[in-house]
Protein backbone atom coordinates (compact mmCIF):
# COMPACT_ATOMS: atom_id res chain seq x y z
CA UNK A 1 0.00 0.00 0.00
CA UNK A 2 3.24 2.00 -0.49
CA UNK A 3 3.19 4.76 -3.09
CA UNK A 4 0.37 5.00 -4.80
CA UNK A 5 -0.53 3.57 -7.69
CA UNK A 6 1.62 0.48 -7.29
CA UNK A 7 0.31 -1.13 -4.30
CA UNK A 8 1.02 -4.87 -4.73
CA UNK A 9 4.26 -6.00 -3.93
CA UNK A 10 5.89 -9.64 -3.51
CA UNK A 11 3.13 -11.24 -4.72
CA UNK A 12 3.45 -14.65 -6.48
CA UNK A 13 -0.06 -14.26 -8.42
CA UNK A 14 -1.10 -12.35 -11.46
CA UNK A 15 -3.07 -9.94 -9.42
CA UNK A 16 -4.70 -6.33 -10.15
CA UNK A 17 -5.53 -3.88 -7.22
CA UNK A 18 -7.73 -0.56 -7.72
CA UNK A 19 -8.08 2.24 -5.18
CA UNK A 20 -11.28 4.72 -5.15
CA UNK A 21 -11.62 7.91 -3.42
CA UNK A 22 -8.47 6.95 -0.94
CA UNK A 23 -5.70 9.06 0.45
CA UNK A 24 -1.97 7.90 0.95
CA UNK A 25 -1.09 9.13 4.46
CA UNK A 26 1.50 8.02 7.13
CA UNK A 27 0.62 4.52 8.60
CA UNK A 28 2.05 2.14 11.02
CA UNK A 29 4.40 1.44 7.97
CA UNK A 30 5.39 3.95 5.62
CA UNK A 31 2.13 4.86 3.98
CA UNK A 32 -1.11 3.37 4.98
CA UNK A 33 -4.62 4.02 2.87
CA UNK A 34 -7.25 6.44 4.42
CA UNK A 35 -11.31 5.55 3.92
CA UNK A 36 -13.86 7.70 4.27
CA UNK A 37 -16.77 5.54 5.22
CA UNK A 38 -18.81 5.50 2.26
CA UNK A 39 -19.68 3.42 -0.61
CA UNK A 40 -16.85 4.46 -3.05
CA UNK A 41 -14.32 5.10 -0.85
CA UNK A 42 -12.15 1.46 -1.07
CA UNK A 43 -9.45 -0.76 -2.24
CA UNK A 44 -9.81 -3.92 -4.20
CA UNK A 45 -7.57 -6.64 -5.50
CA UNK A 46 -8.82 -9.74 -8.26
CA UNK A 47 -7.85 -12.73 -8.91
CA UNK A 48 -7.66 -14.57 -5.55
CA UNK A 49 -7.96 -18.11 -5.91
CA UNK A 50 -7.45 -19.20 -2.78
CA UNK A 51 -10.36 -17.47 -1.25
CA UNK A 52 -12.45 -18.98 -3.63
CA UNK A 53 -11.46 -22.73 -2.64
CA UNK A 54 -13.15 -24.96 0.22
CA UNK A 55 -10.01 -26.96 0.76
CA UNK A 56 -7.13 -24.78 1.01
CA UNK A 57 -6.13 -22.76 4.10
CA UNK A 58 -6.02 -19.03 3.77
CA UNK A 59 -4.90 -16.24 6.04
CA UNK A 60 -5.35 -11.97 6.07
CA UNK A 61 -3.37 -10.00 7.81
CA UNK A 62 -3.17 -5.96 8.29
CA UNK A 63 -3.19 -2.94 10.76
CA UNK A 64 -6.22 -0.87 11.08
CA UNK A 65 -6.83 2.21 12.58
CA UNK A 66 -10.27 3.08 12.63
CA UNK A 67 -12.00 6.42 13.07
CA UNK A 68 -15.41 4.75 14.27
CA UNK A 69 -16.34 1.11 15.36
CA UNK A 70 -18.49 0.20 12.48
CA UNK A 71 -18.63 -1.15 9.18
CA UNK A 72 -16.83 -4.06 6.82
CA UNK A 73 -13.40 -4.00 6.54
CA UNK A 74 -12.45 -6.83 4.32
CA UNK A 75 -15.28 -7.99 2.10
CA UNK A 76 -15.05 -10.89 -0.27
CA UNK A 77 -17.01 -11.92 -3.11
CA UNK A 78 -16.82 -13.82 -6.74
CA UNK A 79 -18.42 -10.57 -8.47
CA UNK A 80 -16.08 -7.15 -8.74
CA UNK A 81 -19.38 -5.41 -7.70
CA UNK A 82 -19.15 -7.02 -4.50
CA UNK A 83 -22.88 -8.88 -4.78
CA UNK A 84 -24.73 -11.71 -6.53
CA UNK A 85 -23.20 -15.11 -6.90
CA UNK A 86 -21.71 -15.49 -3.54
CA UNK A 87 -20.04 -12.68 -1.10
CA UNK A 88 -19.58 -12.41 2.33
CA UNK A 89 -17.57 -9.48 4.93
CA UNK A 90 -14.84 -11.69 6.42
CA UNK A 91 -13.60 -9.07 8.94
CA UNK A 92 -15.05 -6.05 10.77
CA UNK A 93 -17.67 -4.20 12.99
CA UNK A 94 -20.33 -6.35 14.90
CA UNK A 95 -23.31 -4.20 16.03
CA UNK A 96 -21.83 -4.21 19.40
CA UNK A 97 -18.57 -2.64 18.01
CA UNK A 98 -16.86 -5.41 18.56
CA UNK A 99 -14.23 -6.57 15.74
CA UNK A 100 -15.31 -10.18 14.45
CA UNK A 101 -14.57 -12.37 11.49
CA UNK A 102 -16.03 -14.92 9.42
CA UNK A 103 -16.28 -17.61 7.16
CA UNK A 104 -18.95 -19.01 4.96
CA UNK A 105 -20.16 -22.07 6.55
CA UNK A 106 -21.97 -23.56 3.76
CA UNK A 107 -25.39 -22.90 5.62
CA UNK A 108 -24.88 -20.50 7.77
CA UNK A 109 -21.53 -17.85 8.48
CA UNK A 110 -19.54 -19.40 11.43
CA UNK A 111 -17.77 -16.05 13.32
CA UNK A 112 -15.01 -15.65 15.56
CA UNK A 113 -15.55 -12.40 18.11
CA UNK A 114 -13.19 -9.95 19.14
CA UNK A 115 -12.63 -7.41 21.63
CA UNK A 116 -13.99 -3.47 21.46
CA UNK A 117 -10.53 -1.81 19.70
CA UNK A 118 -9.39 1.67 20.43
CA UNK A 119 -10.12 3.93 18.36
CA UNK A 120 -7.44 6.29 16.15
CA UNK A 121 -4.84 3.60 17.00
CA UNK A 122 -2.75 1.02 15.14
CA UNK A 123 -4.58 -2.76 15.58
CA UNK A 124 -3.00 -5.71 14.20
CA UNK A 125 -5.12 -8.37 12.98
CA UNK A 126 -4.59 -11.80 11.67
CA UNK A 127 -7.93 -13.89 10.29
CA UNK A 128 -6.32 -17.93 9.45
CA UNK A 129 -8.73 -20.95 8.67
CA UNK A 130 -7.85 -24.36 7.95
CA UNK A 131 -10.16 -27.61 7.99
CA UNK A 132 -7.78 -28.92 10.54
CA UNK A 133 -7.73 -26.17 12.85
CA UNK A 134 -10.82 -23.95 12.15
CA UNK A 135 -11.09 -20.31 12.47
CA UNK A 136 -8.65 -17.96 14.36
CA UNK A 137 -8.24 -14.44 15.22
CA UNK A 138 -4.93 -12.76 16.17
CA UNK A 139 -4.82 -9.71 17.83
CA UNK A 140 -1.52 -7.72 17.57
CA UNK A 141 0.22 -11.11 17.51
CA UNK A 142 -1.66 -13.06 20.23
CA UNK A 143 -4.54 -16.04 19.78
CA UNK A 144 -6.85 -13.74 20.66
CA UNK A 145 -9.97 -16.36 19.92
CA UNK A 146 -10.59 -19.45 17.92
CA UNK A 147 -13.23 -21.96 16.90
CA UNK A 148 -11.99 -25.47 16.33
CA UNK A 149 -15.91 -26.26 14.65
CA UNK A 150 -15.31 -24.00 11.83
CA UNK A 151 -14.03 -26.53 9.49
CA UNK A 152 -16.34 -26.32 6.35
CA UNK A 153 -15.93 -23.39 3.96
CA UNK A 154 -18.35 -23.08 1.84
CA UNK A 155 -16.12 -21.48 -0.96
CA UNK A 156 -17.76 -19.49 -3.93
CA UNK A 157 -15.02 -21.87 -6.49
CA UNK A 158 -13.62 -19.21 -8.55
CA UNK A 159 -11.34 -16.53 -8.01
CA UNK A 160 -12.32 -13.66 -6.00
CA UNK A 161 -12.16 -10.18 -5.07
CA UNK A 162 -11.02 -8.89 -2.22
CA UNK A 163 -12.19 -5.05 -1.39
CA UNK A 164 -11.14 -3.02 1.38
CA UNK A 165 -13.76 -0.81 3.63
CA UNK A 166 -16.95 -1.92 1.41
CA UNK A 167 -19.38 -3.68 0.02
CA UNK A 168 -19.92 -2.14 -2.34
CA UNK A 169 -23.60 -3.25 -4.43
CA UNK A 170 -23.83 -6.08 -1.65
CA UNK A 171 -27.70 -6.41 -0.69
CA UNK A 172 -28.92 -8.86 1.78
CA UNK A 173 -29.45 -12.90 0.68
CA UNK A 174 -31.38 -13.82 -1.13
CA UNK A 175 -31.74 -10.92 -3.27
CA UNK A 176 -27.96 -10.16 -3.40
CA UNK A 177 -26.26 -13.16 -2.37
CA UNK A 178 -24.59 -11.96 0.44
CA UNK A 179 -25.66 -13.66 3.77
CA UNK A 180 -26.68 -11.74 7.06
CA UNK A 181 -26.31 -14.96 9.21
CA UNK A 182 -23.34 -13.87 10.78
CA UNK A 183 -22.36 -10.99 12.89
CA UNK A 184 -21.28 -9.02 9.90
CA UNK A 185 -24.30 -8.57 8.20
CA UNK A 186 -24.85 -4.73 8.13
CA UNK A 187 -23.06 -4.70 4.57
CA UNK A 188 -21.62 -1.22 6.11
CA UNK A 189 -18.36 0.75 5.06
CA UNK A 190 -15.67 1.26 7.28
CA UNK A 191 -14.33 4.61 8.14
CA UNK A 192 -10.50 4.82 9.24
CA UNK A 193 -7.59 3.59 7.96
CA UNK A 194 -6.07 0.12 6.71
CA UNK A 195 -2.06 -1.08 6.05
CA UNK A 196 0.47 -3.91 5.61
CA UNK A 197 -2.65 -5.72 4.01
CA UNK A 198 -1.15 -9.71 3.24
CA UNK A 199 -3.08 -12.58 2.29
CA UNK A 200 -1.61 -15.88 2.30
CA UNK A 201 -2.78 -19.03 0.85
CA UNK A 202 -1.60 -21.22 4.29
CA UNK A 203 -2.85 -20.62 7.64
CA UNK A 204 0.02 -18.51 9.12
CA UNK A 205 1.03 -20.26 12.96
CA UNK A 206 1.21 -18.24 15.94
CA UNK A 207 4.72 -17.29 15.74
CA UNK A 208 4.22 -15.97 11.94
CA UNK A 209 0.91 -14.02 13.44
CA UNK A 210 3.61 -12.50 16.35
CA UNK A 211 6.17 -12.06 14.22
CA UNK A 212 4.10 -9.87 11.73
CA UNK A 213 3.90 -7.01 14.35
CA UNK A 214 7.33 -6.76 14.16
CA UNK A 215 8.47 -5.85 10.95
Amino acid sequence: MDSSPSYLTDVGATLTATAVSVTNIAGERNEALSFTGTINSYFQISGLTTLGSSTTPFSIALYISPNVLSGTIVHISMYKNGTAGWCLPFIGFASTTHLAIQIWGGTIAKYVLGPILPINSWTHIVQTWSSTSGLSLYINGELYAHDSTSTSYGASGVANYLTLASTLQAIPYPAGGCSTTGVLGGLGYYNGLVDELRVYSRELSGLEACALTKY
